[in-house]
């Protein structure tokens, strides 16, 4: 195993290391604790009733946007509906409807035509709502400010038709040193990437706070190991650190270097499998990306206790029941936020 120069200069004692938050601040260039942390941002942003437009608008094509996804088909299949009521009578209401319906959901994943119809209509009526708020001096919280402060009418369409859009910034060099300075064998990378949002809402839905959607596993210095869409893969942590907007390093509390190197192998013996895109834990054949994590410490550090998320029976592990476990602690965060990080895709 190449694991074992690395697993000698690890403190065997249990860790309880600091939580270091970004935004950075030099300390010998290492990060320090902030009291207040802007998501999505490097820098404290100080907010105004300037500020409220911005806000208003990217709130209004966020959600005028998702309406006009919803609406096209259902208008189109209340179209449908009427027009068979009048040539068939109340019989051919229901098939006409539902094929209209399906006919608009067709359309709008080709065309997204009522997403950039409501997108646009919603930011234009939230820059209103915006100037209103703006004249009774109304100031949006720093972390909306901070999120929203690129918005522009003039710009979001573009960036309505560009669905891998958003203005987060990436994680910046210095966190990137500073997770490589903290990182060893056996601790968890928890990452979100903000250009899409395929399980945040799906997340949110079920209980969660839809804040963090991957993880991974550190195999040494340099290396970590994660289940992607493609499968089972070990890749360089500069692929994380440059494919995502945000990351949390977190540290198990193993109890010695074996627990350790007994976890990795645990992941490593899942070399060649697939991705589990049904998120269930009942098989080993396909795994997920969380489900690798859980499954490789309850193998090799079962005292480490993750609670899995039961829904009507469905039992899944998803990052935050990772990040909640009483023998995990956080030792960096650059932070993430659903909200925010939702929010700059049309800021």
């Amino acid at each position: 195993m190449e694991i074992n120069s690395s697993l000698s200069n690890i403190n065997t004692a249990k860790y309880n290391p600091p939580v270091v938050q970004s935004n950075l601040s030099e300390n010998n260039g290492v990060p320090v604790n902030y009291d207040q942390y802007v998501p999505g941002g490097k820098e404290h942003y100080t907010p105004s009733p300037k500020d409220a437009p911005k806000v208003f608008g990217a709130a209004g094509a966020a959600i005028g946007s998702n309406v006009g996804k919803a609406t096209l088909p259902l208008g189109l299949g209340v179209a449908a509906g009427a027009i068979a009521s009048s040539l068939f009578g109340p019989v051919g209401i229901a098939a006409f409807a539902a094929v209209g319906i399906a006919g608009g959901i067709i359309a709008e994943k080709k065309s997204h035509a009522g997403k950039y119809a409501g997108g646009m209509a919603g930011g234009a009526v939230g820059v209103m709502a915006g100037n209103a708020a703006e004249k009774i001096n109304y100031t949006p919280s720093e972390n909306l400010a901070s999120a929203t402060q690129n918005f522009s009418l003039k710009t979001l369409f573009a960036k309505l038709k560009d669905l891998n859009y958003t203005s987060s910034e990436p994680i910046s060099p210095k966190e990137k040193e500073a997770v490589k300075q903290i990182i060893q064998p056996g601790d968890i990378l928890i990452t979100n990437e903000d250009s899409e949002f395929k399980f945040e809402f799906i997340e949110k839905a079920i209980g969660l706070s839809g804040n963090w959607v991957h993880g991974a596993l550190v195999k040494d210095k340099n290396t970590i190991i994660e289940m992607v869409a493609s499968g089972y893969r070990e890749v360089p942590i500069d692929v994380s650190l440059n494919e995502n907007e945000h990351i949390m390093v977190l540290k198990p509390q193993y109890k010695n270097p074996q627990e350790i190197e007994k976890t990795i192998q645990s992941a490593q013996q899942h070399v060649g499998k697939p991705y589990d895109s049904k998120m269930s834990l009942k098989s080993d054949d396909k795994l997920y990306c969380t489900e690798l994590i859980y499954k490789s410490l309850k193998d090799g550090a079962p005292a480490i206790r993750i609670e899995p998320k039961s829904l009507f029976g469905f039992k899944a592990i998803a990052p935050d029941k990772i990040i909640e476990s009483p023998d995990i602690q956080t030792a960096f965060s650059t932070g993430s936020s659903l909200l925010h990080n939702y929010l700059h895709k049309f800021a």
